[in-house]
């Protein structure tokens, strides 16, 4: 399965660079509206729009929403579905940031719904050396953590070896 259509779309201007934020920021606020994946639709995403896509927007919007529909059936557990929801939404800075590229994005979300690749899943008490972390210590908790001693420390060998690691398991620079 592949979503060339958006691709296609955004690289023709057919949708543009706030149309675009919109679109990935829907899916990666969206699944906050559900405790689970197992009941979003495709059109619950495209409701939430703040555009109304038509003709090839609509064409590339519904496929990529089909493909963010299987995703959340396949994480659809509570805790696989809150670490996708920290991953979207970290991907979705970094998207920003342009440290993620919007093919490698398409890229990793066709791979996580096929199976070829799983969530980040971290020990992060054991990983930090920290056994009380505060409640709710994910993903992008840690990568703050990891960007503020980078900050303080720029070079620091294990932050920019967990930075890295982190970031590749997210999609930076796959191809």
């Amino acid at each position: 399965m592949e979503n060339k259509l958006l691709l296609e779309a955004f690289g023709s201007g057919q949708i543009t660079d706030q149309q675009m934020d919109n679109v990935m920021e829907t899916l990666a606020n969206g699944l906050l509206l559900y405790d689970e994946g197992s009941s979003i639709t495709a059109d619950d995403f495209l409701s939430r729009l703040e555009f109304r896509p038509a003709g090839a927007q609509l064409a590339a919007a519904k496929e990529f929403f089909a493909l963010a529909v299987q995703l959340c059936r396949r994480f659809r557990d509570e805790q696989s579905y809150e670490t996708l929801q920290d991953c979207l939404s970290l991907q979705l800075d970094l998207w920003r940031a342009d440290l993620l590229d919007l093919k490698d994005w398409l890229a990793w979300l066709e791979q996580a719904v096929d199976g070829q690749m799983a969530l980040p899943d971290y020990d992060f008490p054991a990983l930090l050396q920290q056994p009380h972390l505060p409640d709710g210590f994910m993903i992008q908790d840690f990568h703050d953590l990891l960007l503020g001693m980078l900050e303080a420390q720029p070079g620091q060998p294990w932050a920019v070896q967990q930075r890295n690691q982190l970031y590749e398991r997210l999609g930076v620079g796959r191809q």
